[in-house]
């Protein structure tokens, strides 16, 4: 008999069960990656340099990042961000994580 999980309908190795429950703290950071070159092949203007803006819960993996996914479905927008004593930079989100009112939205 193998021990099923019902929420994600997955099968749970005995290392899994033998874990035990505990509340953990997982690391969650916003890291900006400047974009070289657009989807249509044009590239950003170099006095105002455009930025993708990634989530992760595993910061230890970003020295080896050399790409980043998008979704064909999800909506991206290219705000401009105001960074005090850094002046004005362009990042492109999601739609969906633009409900903070730092932004200008263009």
């Amino acid at each position: 008999v193998t021990p099923h999980c019902p929420r994600c309908g997955t099968s749970l190795s005995s290392h899994e069960l033998a874990q035990g429950y505990k509340d953990v703290e997982d690391p969650a950071v916003y890291v900006k990656f400047r974009v070289t070159k657009r989807a249509d092949g044009s590239v950003p203007n170099s006095e105002e340099p455009e930025y993708l803006v990634a989530w992760t819960t595993t910061p230890w993996t970003l020295p080896s990042n050399v790409a980043l996914a998008v979704g064909g479905d999800i909506q991206y927008i290219l705000v401009k961000k105001f960074i005090l004593d850094q002046g004005i930079e362009f990042v492109l989100v999601s739609k969906r994580s633009c409900g903070r009112s730092d932004f200008w939205f263009l």
